[in-house]
């Protein structure tokens, strides 16, 4: 597989408050993958992601060989200690006091993608040409789309659009989605923090990962926002099935 990732602070924020994490690391989980967005004024919100990130990855390769757990149940452990993380230094320090972060923490193999996600930043599966959402957000915004008070064409550029309804280091527990999608040589799973999908529509990511090389694709992506405002923090992973590792 062929892992690149790119982030950016974007022209309006002071600093990056995402976080990703590839493989390459000495000793780390070696198929994971991982975009995180921080919230929280002062730094938090690079700290929380950045905390998350880290305790994730660390749990996550303890719990590699641990007997009787799926794989599932060792991701939903995971971003729970990270969650646990985040929360405690919340309650310990002052200048951490809400913050959180957004998660979506994907474990792939040749047959497979199994994802954990919190928040909005997403996971999109690019394949035979067409793209597909594969998380859902936890925003207000995509509440109103579901209670039918929303039509899903106005969420862009919505007042209450940066509005998140579940995050990591908001509470002692959190309620992480599990999802489970197959895939195959050639294909491509992009994750991305709202920094990306608030300035470029999936339609315009779709012509983009079909015309180009992964790198290239990534460096385009990032163009697009930053052209449309760099109003966010804007951070891609983009991983191919059955490219060289890398």
């Amino acid at each position: 597989m062929q892992y690149s990732a790119v982030t950016h602070r974007g022209y309006v924020r002071e600093q990056n408050e995402d976080a990703y994490y590839l493989p390459g690391a000495e000793g780390a989980p070696g198929n994971l993958a991982i975009v995180a967005d921080g919230m929280g004024g002062h730094r938090a919100g690079e700290v929380a992601s950045a905390m998350a990130v880290r305790s994730a990855v660390i749990a996550f390769g303890r719990l590699q060989d641990t007997p009787g757990m799926t794989l599932r149940e060792k991701i939903f452990q995971a971003m729970n200690e990270a969650n646990r993380e985040v929360y405690e230094a919340t309650q310990e320090s002052e200048q951490y006091a809400g913050m959180g972060t957004t998660m979506t923490l994907a474990v792939l193999d040749e047959e497979k993608i199994d994802l954990g996600h919190v928040g909005d930043s997403r996971a999109y599966l690019f394949h035979e040409g067409a793209l597909r959402q594969i998380t859902r957000d936890h925003t207000l915004v995509q509440q109103l789309i579901d209670l039918g008070e929303l039509l899903p064409q106005e969420r862009r550029g919505h007042p209450q659009g940066n509005i998140i309804t579940r995050a990591l280091g908001t509470a002692r527990i959190v309620d992480v989605d599990l999802i489970e999608e197959k895939w195959q040589r050639g294909d491509m799973l992009l994750l991305c923090s709202d920094g990306l999908t608030g300035a470029v529509t999936d339609e315009e990511i779709a012509a983009v990962l079909g015309g180009q090389e992964p790198r290239e694709a990534l460096q385009t992506l990032l163009g697009l926002a930053l052209k449309r405002g760099g109003r966010d923090n804007i951070t891609i992973a983009l991983i191919l099935h059955g490219g060289d590792a890398q």
